[in-house]
């Protein structure tokens, strides 16, 4: 027997937002400055990779989150004695469980 049109999708919806996380990562965080006192300054250069998925679900008309993606980005900054310094930053595995809260591991290196 076939559920209701309004109940068939009342206890779980979802929908790919992949294309629209990398997208917004790259609006909101290219060139972003991270520390800037006068004399040294870092900044985020450009998304170099983005892979993984990320999803919007609803359950129970409770809205979800669920990302894993794997970001590479490039960073430049100037140190103290006005040395160009630049590297990458790689967060392997950044996903709804850990977040950006510390329990991940990320790197910094330099290219």
């Amino acid at each position: 027997m076939a559920l209701p049109a309004g109940i068939a999708n009342w206890h779980w919806r979802s929908k790919d937002v992949t294309k629209w996380a990398k997208d917004w990562l790259r609006s909101q965080c290219n060139d972003a400055v991270i520390f800037d006192d006068g004399k040294t300054n870092a900044k985020i250069g450009t998304l170099k990779s983005c892979d993984g998925d990320a999803e919007v679900g609803m359950r129970k008309s409770k809205l979800l989150t669920i990302y894993d993606l794997h970001i590479e980005w490039s960073w430049s900054g100037t140190a103290s004695d006005g040395t160009l310094v630049e590297g990458n930053i790689s967060m392997p595995e950044m996903n709804h469980e850990t977040g950006v809260d510390g329990d991940g591991d990320y790197e910094a290196s330099p290219p």
